[in-house]
């Protein structure tokens, strides 16, 4: 199968305190096929491969290769047991790159918010939280594109973050510092900025959590949480950075796994009320919408793959799994299954992976080797040190 060579990117932001980083020379990939035309050469195995991003055990490739020789996954996202340095954490991406034999380029990606959400060693800056970071919101784009830069010179081209949650419930015990503020204007002017400038360093910014996690009184890492507040005050209130988001060109959202009854009975992630009712026809988002980690126990009470067969007949294009290679395999089985039995309408499959190869094609990835430049961390730090105080 062959693999996507895609366009060069549209906007490139130039600031002056940051480099270029340096890749190595970009191996000899087959010339620039459509969407339409590698879809059409794509069978269904590899279609819904492309629905899923996976973590894996390990700081070596051994098991996310095992995985890609079953699953032809759309990406990998590296967590905290995955990263051992920066020399390794490079060393591992590439060889992600180089063991990915599907029909495109992988994203690869990272949670890193800045604050107490850096999965990164040292001299990786420590960057401010998101609150601190919204008292100096003039600054929220030169500290996204620094943080690009740093990732970017790794090898990494997704980055779950900016947060843009409202921070409106000071008992919430899961987003506090990470929210830029505690109201929407707040979040709007360092969150846009910060997100343009990680997307202007070749690294895709993916805004969270969709419609909002900050009015919560539980975390739904451990049990699902309920917003018990009136509709309209959900549509003016939280979803704002959303619309602001949607509004500026986001071409990620990520799915929050939290219950709005005055919304939908069923989680956010598992609605199409929300998904497709809300984000797509209310706030006319076209971008790739991507699930939180299907993994939580948010969702424990659902099996992972029922969820995930939800999730995408709701509206998601990108299911996560943290994790456990074993429970995508999981996945990709069911969803198999589904499509063959009638149950997932292959027309969704299709609309969600046009979302995901158009999205590769438009920010150009490639599974070329990035050879680690390290950036001038120095002038990183001097910025960060520029922030109050938490």
């Amino acid at each position: 199968m062959r693999k996507l060579a895609v366009p060069l990117a549209l906007v490139i932001l130039s600031l002056l305190l940051l480099q270029t980083p340096a890749n190595a020379p970009e191996r000899d990939l087959p010339a620039p096929a459509t969407v339409e035309r590698l879809m059409a050469e794509m069978t269904k195995t590899e279609l819904l491969g492309q629905l899923l991003v996976s973590g894996f055990p390990g700081s070596d490739v051994t098991e996310a290769k095992a995985l890609l020789l079953d699953v032809p996954v759309a990406g990998f996202i590296l967590m905290p047991s995955n990263i051992q340095s920066l020399t390794q954490t490079n060393e591992l991406l590439n060889a992600l790159k180089a063991a990915n034999q599907g029909p495109a380029p992988l994203f690869l990606a990272i949670d890193h918010e800045g604050g107490r959400v850096n999965r990164l060693p040292a001299p990786v800056t420590n960057w401010p939280a998101a609150a601190q970071i919204g008292q100096r919101p003039l600054l929220a784009e030169a500290v996204g594109a620094a943080m690009g830069k740093e990732l970017a010179s790794l090898g990494f081209n997704l980055n779950f973050a900016p947060v843009l949650d409202i921070n409106t419930n000071p008992d919430n015990p899961v987003i506090g510092s990470r929210a830029f503020g505690n109201d929407a204007q707040t979040v709007i002017a360092a969150g846009i900025p910060l997100a343009r400038g990680v997307n202007a360093e070749h690294v895709i910014a993916a805004g969270k959590h969709f419609p909002g996690h900050g009015d919560t009184l539980a975390d739904s890492h451990h049990t699902l949480p309920r917003v018990d507040i009136p509709r309209e005050k959900l549509l003016n209130r939280e979803l704002k950075p959303f619309a602001a988001a949607v509004e500026a060109g986001l071409e990620m959202i990520m799915t929050a796994h939290v219950v709005y009854p005055e919304l939908s009975a069923k989680p956010a992630t598992i609605s199409p009320e929300i998904l497709t009712g809300i984000l797509r026809e209310q706030l006319g988002f076209e971008g790739v919408i991507i699930t939180d980690d299907l993994e939580m126990h948010a969702l424990q009470d659902i099996p992972v793959e029922t969820a995930a067969l939800e999730a995408l007949l709701a509206g998601a294009d990108l299911l996560l799994i943290c994790h456990s290679p074993e429970k995508t395999r999981l996945i990709h089985q069911h969803l198999v299954a589904a499509l063959e039995r009638g149950d997932l309408p292959i027309a969704r499959v299709r609309e969600a992976v046009t979302r995901v190869l158009t999205l590769k094609e438009k920010r150009r990835l490639k599974d070329n080797a990035v050879v680690w430049s390290e950036p001038d961390w120095e002038q990183h730090r001097q910025l960060a040190r520029q922030f109050p105080e938490p």
